[in-house]
């Protein structure tokens, strides 16, 4: 299983600091000068590219950066969580593990009742 939250719903939000479509907004602005600046001309519909593509392409590299970021917040340089307890990845067991190591695909935290050694895997 991959170490995703995907799927994991958030807590319902509470009043906040900052109002972002404040900031959103700005940053329309200045992106709407800076596309006049690089193309000559405002965004137009009937422009001789298919925006269904252009858009899918960069929700692709928003999707990639996201997932940057996650990594990058989430795991440091040596592939090992920055906190290495999670709960036990054993099926059915809510009991507090330790982060043993990390799999291509994710971690292996067990609890010590789950604490056995894979083929050529030392968890201990």
């Amino acid at each position: 299983m991959l170490d995703s939250k995907a799927a994991t719903p958030q807590p319902a939000p509470h009043s906040g600091k900052l109002t972002v479509v404040d900031y959103v907004l700005a940053d329309m602005a200045e992106r709407a000068a800076m596309g006049v600046i690089k193309h000559g001309m405002p965004l137009q519909t009937h422009n001789g590219r298919d925006a269904l593509w252009d858009a899918y392409q960069e929700a692709m590299d928003l999707c990639m950066y996201l997932r940057q970021m996650i990594l990058e917040r989430y795991i440091d340089e040596t592939g090992l969580r920055e906190s290495n307890v999670e709960l036990c990845n054993r099926t059915g067991c809510n009991e507090i593990a330790t982060v043993h190591f990390m799999r291509p695909w994710g971690s292996l935290g067990v609890c010590e009742n789950h604490a056995i050694e894979e083929p050529g895997e030392r968890l201990k």
